[in-house]
């Protein structure tokens, strides 16, 4: 794998995002964000230092939900997420003490205490985001001021580190992102030189052992930084250690069907889908993580599993209406919302739907990719290369002529406005428009999912002959003109998904992205049924229903089955189940009992359609 940032992101406020993701951003933002008690649960307990053992565990999450609001209020431009990030931010510059800490420890706690440095670095990390996206001097000082603080209490005392490793994360986050937006060299010494932050490397381990040892968003954040900080030192460890976790969690079992890792925050393997499943967290970072895999090496299945993540674990993480956040999504038996607004979970929710519209669309070297189909526009500048004309006559130019040709400056900058017109994923109907206020030049790259065959892409009606390879970006390189159209058709049917581990010998279905799961409350006569007793008729599947669904423009499917030990070839089916989307909040159960699933052609091996191959050098 040749690790260069091959794909950027456009501007935030230049992005507007519709369907399903759009409305997830604006119920995150207006009927969560502004819900909560803000001044109540985020900064009073920073104002009045909190002496006694909390419910909280010492842990609020300020600095996460400072990083939300300053991405969301720079998308959404709206007043009233602006002015509560103003309001935030000049609370928390107030706090800051003299010698440059902000926190809810007493003096003897500082630093020592679990989940002092951890709440310490995610507030750098905020800051850090407001000074990004708002240019806000103040924030970057205090963020500054507060890793001056961290450093000096890190070398001084070494050894009052808190003993659960955990208690650090964050950390290299905060010090690489400071680093980033300042250039101060001490910043990066503190991780290369005094941590060696560099060195780090852990194997894969199952299960909640030693100091949590095997915990997932904790592996996945500080690979995260690790991956970044390749850009500023060479790491020859990081191509295996990004091969361990794709193996993992792709070839190994480590990710289940709707996108999720971890049981009780660690590492499992088992495909069980009960209780612990899937922390938010960790869903968050493996997003983040699939984004940078994404924009290094334009591989279109990192965007693949990406999409499968969003619409299922994530957003089967919050309840319709965006108001409540879970900490885990199971998908056998019940989910539970989370009683605080507070904390990791909740926070890292709102960072990583607030970091969806720099998913949809990246800037290439040679024009623009489109990775998430939603309603949606972009906008931004480009600058034309050289044209096809002057490529192919340019041979007959003198070098000062060639020169002078490729020139940047030279060249035509226009704005291009790239929209999106399509309900997906209710279907595979994407048109996409093109406006220029002058022709130009450039490619625009398609991601063919890995679970579509036979998609077709036509420009200006004119339909393409070059073949689109399922798992790859499709490319178009033409000279572009407003009112350019490109249609792209992703053929949807339902599959049905084998099994795995836990689920052996039994299937989940699936359409597009979308996983199905089956809401006992919707069935009749099914309420007190034991749902893995359950026998689907595979051939039953029936067309598209549409009854609103769970997600924007969403959809039902039908199947028929037997109940408990009804299954028989003397009788027929006496089940009629209606599947809902997994973000369903009363969804139960994924995959059903077939009668026979090694003689079933229609069942698909997820093998052929999900799983990466490992990482090329």
């Amino acid at each position: 794998m040749e690790i260069r940032k091959a794909m950027e992101t456009i501007d935030i406020r230049q992005i507007t995002i519709g369907g399903e993701i759009g409305r997830r951003i604006d119920v995150t933002a207006v009927n969560n964000l502004l819900a909560l008690n803000v001044e109540r649960d985020f900064l009073s307990p920073f104002q009045e230092e909190w002496h006694n053992e909390q419910e909280l565990g010492d842990y609020v999450g300020l600095g996460k939900l400072i990083d939300a609001l300053a991405r969301l209020a720079a998308y959404k431009q709206d007043a009233a997420i602006t002015d509560l990030r103003e309001r935030v931010i000049s609370q928390v510059v107030a706090m800051q003490e003299a010698d440059g800490y902000i926190g809810i420890m007493p003096m003897e706690s500082r630093f020592n205490r679990l989940w002092d440095i951890h709440e310490i670095s995610y507030l750098i990390v905020g800051l850090v985001s407001d000074y990004r996206y708002w240019h806000e001097i103040r924030s970057l000082h205090t963020a500054c001021q507060l890793a001056d603080y961290l450093m000096k209490q890190w070398k001084a005392t070494p050894e009052a580190l808190p003993e659960i490793y955990i208690g650090t994360l964050g950390s290299e986050e905060a010090f690489l992102a400071l680093y980033e937006q300042t250039n101060e060299p001490k910043y990066l010494a503190f991780l290369t030189e005094f941590r060696r932050f560099q060195e780090w490397e852990r194997p894969i381990v199952k299960g909640r052992l030693n100091n949590v040892e095997g915990h997932v968003y904790d592996y996945l954040s500080r690979l995260l930084v690790k991956f970044k900080l390749h850009a500023h030192i060479q790491d020859n460890a990081i191509q295996a250690q990004i091969e361990q976790v794709m193996d993992f969690m792709l070839n190994q079992d480590g990710m289940v069907i709707t996108g999720v890792a971890g049981e009780n925050e660690c590492w499992q393997d088992t495909q069980e889908g009960l209780g612990h499943l899937g922390e938010t967290c960790s869903t968050a970072y493996w997003i983040f993580l699939l984004d940078m895999l994404m924009k290094h090496t334009q591989d279109a299945s990192y965007g693949d599993v990406m999409e499968r993540t969003i619409y299922n674990g994530l957003f089967a993480a919050q309840s319709p209406d965006g108001r409540k956040i879970r900490y885990y999504v199971p998908f056998d038996g019940q989910r539970r919302y989370f009683h605080l607004d507070t904390y990791c979970c909740p926070n890292n929710y709102r960072r990583i739907i607030s970091a969806l519209p720099e998913m949809v669309y990246y800037r290439t070297e040679d024009g623009v990719a489109v990775n998430l189909y939603t309603a949606s526009e972009a906008r931004f500048e480009w600058t034309s290369p050289i044209s096809k004309t002057d490529r192919a006559s340019k041979i007959d130019r003198t070098s000062e002529e060639r020169t002078t040709k490729s020139d940047p400056s030279n060249r035509a900058v226009t704005t291009l406005i790239l929209r999106q017109e399509t309900d997906y994923p209710r279907s595979g109907h994407i048109k996409l428009h093109i406006d220029v206020t002058e022709s130009v030049q450039f490619v625009l790259k398609l991601r063919i999912p890995k679970w579509c065959k036979g998609a077709s892409v036509s420009v200006n009606d004119e339909v393409m002959t070059t073949g689109a390879v399922s798992g790859k970006f499709l490319e178009v390189d033409r000279e572009w003109s407003t009112g350019d159209q490109v249609k792209l058709e992703l053929p949807m049917p339902y599959r049905l998904i084998k099994g795995r581990k836990a689920q052996s010998g039994r299937v989940a279905v699936m359409r597009g992205p979308i996983v199905y799961c089956l809401n006992p409350a919707k069935q009749s006569g099914m309420a007190d049924m034991d749902l893995r007793l359950v026998t689907c008729d595979t051939s039953s599947i029936e067309g598209e229903h549409n009854d609103g669904g769970v997600m924007d423009k969403g959809s039902t499917c039908c199947l028929k089955a037997w109940g408990p030990y009804r299954h028989g070839p003397e009788n027929q089916p006496d089940l009629d189940l209606v599947l809902t989307e997994f973000p369903d909040p009363n969804g139960q159960s994924v995959y059903f009992r077939v009668a026979d699933p090694s003689a079933d052609h229609l069942l698909e091996d997820e093998l052929t359609e999900l799983h990466l191959k490992r990482i090329e050098s």
